[in-house]
């Protein structure tokens, strides 16, 4: 009980707020769990996959473009771009970097159907998947400095951030309904989390 005693002893808030804090840690670890570090991982390795393709994709068109418009230089400037980028996907996907070594590409572009799939379908994918990310860790974000507020700081901040990511936490498990913007896509990453 002393180091308990003693923990409390050097947070600057009453303990109502303490334990308000702790609740809103403990919220960001089941946030993070519930989403899981294998779907983390495999969004992460889709990005750092995708990514390279696109940019390709991109500059090759916008070089093609250029040459149309009797701009060669720029066009070869932006046709080496895009070939350099689509040859970077090319050695992640055949394992030639330390992207593509350390994990299973292959694997995590069939289970999301990238490159089975047309260019609009894999782009709002890889979009939805993104948003479902980036919601999950604003969410986690708000949770922690909100919770650290609350511990040892302003009460009237870590209330805010409190507040938020309670909504938010809400918000990715109800209502299930294509509207909710922020369950839609948290429901992309269970999918995936699913296959």
């Amino acid at each position: 009980m002393s180091i308990v005693n003693g923990l409390l002893g050097q947070t600057t808030n009453q303990l109502f707020w303490v334990v308000l804090g702790l609740i809103a840690w403990m919220l960001a670890f089941w946030q993070l769990e519930d989403v899981g570090p294998e779907t983390l991982g495999d969004v992460v390795i889709l990005v750092l996959t995708v990514i390279p393709l696109g940019i390709g994709l991109v500059a090759i068109q916008a070089g093609v473009a250029r040459w149309n418009s009797y701009r060669h230089l720029l066009a070869l400037l932006f046709i080496f771009l895009g070939g350099a980028a689509c040859a970077y996907f090319g050695a992640i996907y055949f394992g030639w970097t330390k992207v593509g070594k350390a994990s299973s590409v292959r694997r995590v572009l069939k289970a999301q159907g990238v490159l089975s799939q047309s260019v609009p379908k894999t782009v709002r994918r890889v979009i939805l998947l993104l948003l479902g990310i980036i919601f999950t860790l604003a969410c986690v974000a708000l949770l922690i400095f909100g919770g650290w507020q609350l511990i040892q700081g302003s009460t009237f901040i870590g209330l805010i951030c409190w507040l938020i990511g309670l909504a938010a936490v809400v918000f990715f498990h109800w209502p299930p309904q294509k509207l909710n913007p922020l369950w839609y896509c948290y429901s992309k990453l269970k999918e995936r989390e699913a296959d």
